[in-house]
C-alpha cells in the first residue's frame, strides 16, 4: 500500500508540474487579446474564433452581473486586469460545458458545471453567495442558441484553457509544496527500499520539470541519500542526478561536490555509474570543473574492479586521444591533471610519490595501458608524440620567457603557479609520458631531438632565488634528466660532440648541485651515457675515484661538521654511481695496470663505506653509509656474503633491538630495494621470455604456412 500511495503521490507531483510548464510556455491566452497580429501558419482563424468568444463571454458576465445587482456594474470594473481576465475566461470554459450538456444525453456535463460553479465561489471567498454564478450559467445556456457549432471552442483549446486556470489558483502552489515535502519526507523512512522507492518517484516528477532539482529542499534531500546507508539508495539517488544533470551545466555545478564524493563509495555499481556523470559533464564546454573532475576519475585507475578501470581508460582515451579538440586544449588537460595528481598524493605525504615516477603513479599507469594495448590503433600513439612535441615546445618558451600556448586557457586557480615554475609543469608531464612509453621521445624522423633540445638547460642556476623556486628548479632538472636517461636507453650511441656536451653537463651538476635528487638522476644519466661512450665512462671512473679520496680525507677530520656534509654528499654520489655503473667499474678494475695509483673497485669502494660504519662514528654518518652500501647492493647484491661477511655483520647489526632507530630504518629500507630490484629485473627476464616465445611461435607457424 505504501509503495501504491508513493507512486500516486509522485504521479501527481509530475502531473502538477507538467501542467505548469506546459501553461507556462503556453502563449495562447497572451496572444488573444485585440490588436495581436496575425500568426503564421494558420492559426489567425483560430485567433479570431477565440477573441470572438471572449467577447461574448465577457458580454455574458456583464449582463449576469448587472440582472444579479440591479443594474450597477461595479464588481467586475473594480476588478484588476488579471482578475477580469480569468473572470472572462471561467465564463468560456462555462459555455464550453452549457454546449457540451446540450449534445449528450445523461452525461457528466451538467455535474462538471456544478462542481466549477462551486469551486469558483470558493476560490472567490463567495461560499453561500452563488447567485452571480448561477446568472452566468443562465447566461451561458441563454447564449447556447445563438451561438454556431463553427464559433464553439474545440476540445483540444478547451484543455489547455482548463489547465490555464487551474495555474491561477492561489492556493495550488501551498498544495503542490506540502506534497513534495511529505514526498521528502518519506525519503527518511526507516525502510530502504521505502527510500529506494520514493527516489524513482521523484524521478517521474523530475522528468515533468527537471528545474525542481534547483529546489533547495530538493537538493538537500538528494544530497542526504548520496550518503544513505543502503548502496541500492546510494544508486538510485546517483541515478536520478546522472540522467539530468549532464545535459544542464548549472545542475553540475550546484551538485558536483555531492556526486563527486561518490565516486569512492565501496558500492561498485555507484562508483561507476558517478564516473559516468562525470564523463557527461566533460562533454559540455561550459563545465568550469573539468580538471578537477578528471583528476578525480584519474585516480580511479587503481579501482580494484575491472571494468570501472576500463571506464577510466575509455574516458581519457576519449578526451586526449579522440576528441576534437585542439592539441593544444588536449596538451593543457594533460599537463594540468599530472600536475594536480603528482600534488594531491605528494600532499597525503608517506612517499606517496617521488621522482622519478613509477607505474604505480596513476597517470602513468593510465597512458601505460593506453600505449601498450596490442589492440590500440596508431592515432592513440601518434596523438601522444603529438603532445610530447607540444611539452618540449612549452619548455622551450618557458626557458626563453614566453608564453606557450599549451597553458594560455589554463584555470584561474592555477594561473599564479603556471607563471612562476611553467617549465616544471611541461617536464613533469613529458616525464610521466616518457616513463609510460620511452619511444615517445625517440620521433623516427630525428631520434635525437629531445637530447639536443633539453640538453643545454642542464645547467645550475645563477643568483640567489627563494627556497621554493630552487626546489622547483630541481625538480624541472630531475625531470629532464630523466627523459635524456630514457632516450640513452633507445638509441644505439650519441654523436661526438653531443655526447661530449652532455658530459660536461652531467659532471657539472655532479660536483656542484646540492639536491639529492638531481644528483641521483645525474649519476643515472651518466653511467647510461658511459656504456655506449667511453669517454663518459672514464668520468664515472674519474669521480668515484676523486669522491673515494675525498670520503678518506674526511675520516681523517672527525668532528668537522664541513667535512661531515662533504662526505654525507659525497657517499649518496659514491653509491648512486656504482648503482648504475658497477659493470663501468668493474670493466676499469680489469683494465687497470697493476699497482696503478688509487685503485678503483666495488670492493675498495664497499671498504671504504664500512669505515664509516664503525659504531664510533656520527649517526648521520653512519645512515649514509648504510644508505649508500644500500645502492651499491642492489647492483651487486652478492656483495653481502663476502667472505669476510662485514657487510651481512653490518646489515644484522642494524637490525638489532638495541640499534638506533634510523639504521634500522636504513637497513630495512636497503632489504626493500634489493628486493624490489631484483622483482623489476625478474619481470624483465620473464616480459623478454615471452616476446622469444611468440616470435618463435610465429616463425614455426609462418614456415608451416609455407610448406
Amino acid at each position: 500500500v505504501r509503495s501504491m500511495a508513493t507512486d500516486l503521490l509522485g504521479k501527481l507531483l509530475a502531473k502538477m508540474r507538467r501542467d505548469a510548464v506546459d501553461t507556462k510556455i503556453d502563449t495562447l491566452w497572451a496572444m488573444a487579446h485585440p490588436g495581436t497580429a496575425p500568426l503564421e501558419g494558420g492559426l489567425s482563424e483560430e485567433m479570431f474564433r477565440l477573441e470572438k468568444l471572449l467577447q461574448n463571454a465577457k458580454r455574458q458576465v456583464l449582463r449576469a452581473e448587472e440582472r444579479c445587482t440591479g443594474g450597477q456594474l461595479k464588481e467586475f470594473k473594480e476588478m484588476d486586469e488579471a482578475a477580469q481576465q480569468v473572470t472572462v475566461l471561467r465564463q468560456v470554459a462555462l459555455m464550453y460545458l452549457v454546449a457540451l450538456d446540450q449534445r449528450q444525453t445523461g452525461g457528466t456535463a451538467s455535474v462538471a458545471q456544478a462542481f466549477q460553479l462551486s469551486q469558483w465561489a470558493k476560490e472567490d471567498n463567495h461560499v453561500g453567495k452563488m447567485d452571480t454564478y448561477v446568472m452566468r450559467l443562465e447566461e451561458a445556456r441563454r447564449a447556447f442558441t445563438s451561438v454556431s457549432q463553427h464559433d464553439q471552442m474545440p476540445h483540444s483549446t478547451v484543455v489547455r484553457l482548463t489547465r490555464w486556470l487551474t495555474q491561477q489558483r492561489p492556493k495550488l502552489q501551498n498544495h503542490y509544496e506540502q506534497l513534495l515535502k511529505r514526498l521528502l519526507n518519506t525519503l527518511d523512512d526507516a525502510a530502504s527500499a521505502a527510500r529506494e522507492k520514493v527516489l524513482k518517484s521523484l524521478s517521474v516528477v523530475l522528468d515533468s520539470d527537471i528545474e525542481v532539482l534547483m529546489d533547495e529542499n530538493v537538493q538537500a534531500a538528494v544530497e542526504r541519500r548520496l550518503s544513505d546507508g543502503a548502496i541500492s539508495v546510494r544508486r538510485a539517488a546517483v541515478d536520478l542526478l546522472g540522467r539530468y544533470v549532464g545535459s544542464r551545466p548549472e545542475f553540475a555545478e550546484r551538485y558536483y561536490s555531492a556526486i563527486v564524493e561518490r565516486i569512492t563509495d565501496i558500492g561498485m555499481s555507484v562508483r561507476k555509474c558517478v564516473i559516468a556523470i562525470l564523463r557527461e559533464c566533460l562533454a559540455s564546454d561550459s563545465f568550469t570543473k573539468k580538471h578537477e573532475a578528471m583528476v578525480r576519475i584519474m585516480f580511479r585507475i587503481r579501482d580494484d574492479e575491472p571494468s570501472i578501470q576500463a571506464e577510466v581508460i575509455q574516458t581519457f582515451h576519449d578526451l586526449w586521444f579522440k576528441s576534437p579538440t585542439s592539441l593544444e586544449r588536449r596538451t593543457q588537460q594533460l599537463v594540468l591533471v599530472v600536475w594536480q595528481v603528482y600534488n594531491n598524493l605528494k600532499a597525503q605525504g608517506q612517499g606517496q610519490v617521488s621522482l622519478p615516477l613509477t607505474s604505480s603513479f596513476p597517470p602513468v599507469d593510465l597512458l601505460s595501458r593506453l600505449l601498450g594495448d596490442k589492440t590500440a590503433v596508431a592515432g592513440v600513439r601518434e596523438g601522444a608524440r603529438q603532445i610530447c612535441s607540444h611539452l618540449l615546445e612549452g619548455i622551450l618558451c618557458a626557458k626563453d620567457g614566453q608564453t606557450s600556448k599549451v597553458l594560455t586557457d589554463a584555470p584561474d586557480a592555477l594561473k599564479t603557479m603556471l607563471q612562476e615554475s611553467p617549465a616544471l609543469l611541461y617536464s613533469l608531464a613529458l616525464h610521466a609520458l616518457c616513463v609510460a612509453d620511452p619511444k615517445l621521445c625517440v620521433p623516427a624522423d630525428n631520434e635525437l631531438r629531445f637530447v639536443r633540445t633539453l640538453q643545454p638547460y642542464l645547467e645550475l642556476s645563477s643568483g640567489t632565488k627563494g627556497a621554493q623556486v630552487e626546489v622547483d628548479e630541481a625538480q624541472q632538472l630531475q625531470c629532464m634528466l630523466a627523459v635524456i636517461d630514457s632516450v640513452l636507453h633507445e638509441v644505439p650511441r650519441l654523436p661526438g660532440t653531443l655526447a661530449m656536451a652532455l658530459k660536461d653537463n652531467l659532471e657539472d651538476l655532479i660536483k656542484k648541485h646540492p639536491y639529492h635528487g638531481v644528483l641521483y638522476f645525474t649519476a643515472r644519466c651518466l653511467c647510461s651515457l658511459g656504456k655506449t661512450d667511453a669517454a663518459a665512462a672514464r668520468t664515472v671512473v674519474s669521480l668515484l675515484r676523486r669522491f673515494k679520496i675525498l670520503l678518506l680525507t674526511c675520516l681523517k677530520k672527525v668532528g668537522d661538521n664541513k667535512m661531515q656534509l662533504h662526505a654525507r654528499r659525497g657517499l649518496f654520489i659514491v653509491g648512486q654511481l656504482v648503482r648504475f655503473g658497477s659493470k663501468l667499474v668493474d670493466e676499469a678494475a680489469q683494465n687497470q695496470a697493476a699497482g696503478a695509483k688509487d685503485p678503483v673497485s666495488v670492493r675498495d669502494i664497499l671498504s671504504t663505506f664500512l669505515q664509516y660504519l664503525r659504531p664510533e662514528h656520527d649517526l648521520q654518518d653512519r645512515v649514509a653509509a648504510l644508505q649508500a652500501s644500500g645502492f651499491m647492493l642492489i647492483a651487486q647484491p652478492q656483495l653481502v656474503l663476502l667472505e669476510d661477511r662485514r657487510m651481512d655483520e653490518v646489515m644484522l647489526e642494524a637490525l638489532t633491538p638495541q640499534a638506533p632507530m634510523t639504521l634500522k630504518e636504513q637497513a630495512l629500507m636497503n632489504l626493500c630495494d634489493m628486493v624490489k630490484a631484483e622483482e623489476t629485473q625478474m619481470q624483465i627476464e620473464e616480459a623478454a621470455r615471452q616476446d622469444a616465445f611468440k616470435e618463435q611461435v610465429k616463425e614455426e607457424e609462418a614456415t608451416k604456412s609455407i610448406a
